[in-house]
Formats: C-alpha cells, structure tokens, sequence
C-alpha cells in the first residue's frame, strides 16, 4: 500500500493535508484519491480494450 502515496505525491503534487481534523482531513484524502483515478481512467480504458 505504501507506493501508492508515492505515486500520489509524484503524480499530482499532493504533500500535505490543507484541512484540519479527521473527518476533513478524511474527505480530502477521498477528494485526492478521485483525482488520481481520474487521470488514471483513459489509460486504464485503453488497456481493457485492449484485452
């Protein structure tokens, strides 16, 4: 699990939390994990095409 934090970091530049307490901090790390999908979803496409 832990090189997906580093991929997160890498790819969209997300170092530190911006919002303070749990349910926040919560809810940002679900808003960066979406993003992170997002921009994962053509490549993932192009490869169930593929197959």
């Amino acid at each position: 699990m832990e090189p997906i934090f580093g991929i997160i970091k890498q790819a969209i530049g997300f170092r530190r939390f911006l919002l303070r307490g749990l349910e926040q901090g919560s809810l940002e790390w679900i808003l960066v994990t979406l993003a992170y999908n997002l921009r994962r979803l053509p490549t993932l496409g192009a490869v169930r095409k593929a197959a």
